[in-house]
């Protein structure tokens, strides 16, 4: 069998597929598994020879630009090769997880939380499990079976073997829960489920579908409820890096460039770990999640117009954005600016100019959140200021 990688470029994005033929016919079943059929596609070809490379995911550099990169699974039937989902090959990085890890307020948080509950003969489900620290905790405080819920086959794979090494009772589910078959249901469900701004990869989708499928009726959900809140922000020696520095480099003035960097800023959420005295108004509830009722269809579209008060005299610049997750014994998980910093740091929505408020002066702000259309692991976001 004759196996080659064959990369094309579709709409701006690259695309990996394994191409194979035996003897002089190529199969035409894999042709079926490329995004889009159109005929003016770049190609390069790659030899490989290691069919097991051909599960690993890739940033490859390609034409001089970055992107992600899917490769399909190589097996003996045709058929049965299925495309790797690139949001889920991406945590086959093992330094994603050291960095989770090594984020004491988010582990602690939940090993505190998993081991204030009586897991005596209930059993756990631990929804995007990664590294396996929330199952650990899990079996750890006492559950009688852990199904852990992995959907990047070599995070699974090696997950498989931290239950043999820690001797856990429990199954690791290689596979993304919305595919898991299981003919029981859980007594508890954990999982570290948050992004930025607490919403950005959307995966409280999945956990909510694992809630309904699989959560006993008066389950645990850890965490139960989730909150996300905003404050103006002054932060000029972000603004002066990234905006002013135009107005003098070495003693040119490059400021016919600012445009284009102001595009840059406001394009996305700006992900910086703030101090206190950033935040220059009151800090305002945005949204509130019952994570054991909440649905979906709830998540799509987050909208709410806020009146702040500012606190002192100061610069403007933007929106802070941040999130708490909690239960309903103990302290939140905070990624305040107010609390001990996170990994998911704070999100900045910018303005993309720079502004002056008086103490007490009130500030009018609508933010809106959508799912975007190109991508429903991302949100659009945007800013409208005044009424």
């Amino acid at each position: 069998m004759k196996i080659e990688r064959v990369a094309e470029q579709v709409d701006g994005s690259v695309k990996i597929f394994l191409r194979v033929e035996k003897g002089d016919e190529p199969v035409d079943k894999l042709r079926a598994l490329v995004e889009s059929e159109s005929t003016d596609l770049w190609k390069h070809r790659i030899s490989a020879d290691d069919e097991k490379e051909a599960r690993k995911f890739y940033n490859a550099q390609i034409s001089g630009k970055e992107y992600s990169v899917v490769v399909l699974d190589v097996c003996d039937d045709i058929s049965q090769i299925s495309v790797v989902d690139p949001y889920f090959s991406s945590y086959e990085e093992v330094e994603v997880h050291r960095l989770m890890l090594s984020d004491k307020p988010r582990t602690e948080w939940y090993m505190k939380m998993i081991s204030s509950l009586n897991l005596n003969k209930k059993s756990v489900m631990d929804v995007g499990a990664g590294s396996g620290i929330l199952s650990l905790s899990a079996a750890r405080a006492g559950a009688k079976c852990v199904h852990a819920v992995e959907a990047s086959p070599q995070m699974a794979k090696a997950l498989a073997q931290t239950f043999r090494t820690n001797k856990v009772d429990g199954k690791v589910h290689a596979t993304k829960v919305e595919d898991l078959e299981l003919h029981e249901k859980v007594d508890v469900i954990v999982s570290e489920w948050m992004g930025f701004y607490l919403l950005h990869e959307s995966m409280l989708d999945s956990v909510i579908l694992s809630r309904d499928k699989f959560l006993k009726p008066g389950g645990i959900m850890v965490p139960s409820q989730a909150k996300i809140f905003l404050s103006l922000v002054s932060v000029p020696d972000l603004y002066r890096e990234r905006v002013s520095f135009w107005d003098n480099v070495y003693g040119y003035d490059m400021s016919s460039l600012k445009s284009m960097a102001i595009m840059k800023l406001i394009g996305s959420p700006t992900c910086e770990v703030l101090k206190p005295e950033n935040l220059i108004s009151d800090v305002a509830e945005y949204a509130a999640f019952d994570l054991t009722t909440v649905i979906s269809s709830e998540l799509a579209h987050l909208e709410k117009k806020i009146v702040f008060t500012v606190a002192r005299d100061s610069s403007f610049h933007g929106i802070c954005c941040f999130f708490d997750v909690g239960m309903w014994n103990g302290d939140p998980l905070s990624t305040s600016p107010l609390a001990p910093p996170t990994h998911w740091k704070q999100s900045l929505f910018m303005l993309g100019g720079e502004y002056q408020v008086r103490a007490s002066e009130k500030v009018e702000a609508t933010v809106e959140m959508r799912k975007s259309a190109d991508n429903p692991r991302h949100y659009s976001i945007a800013v409208s200021m005044g009424s």
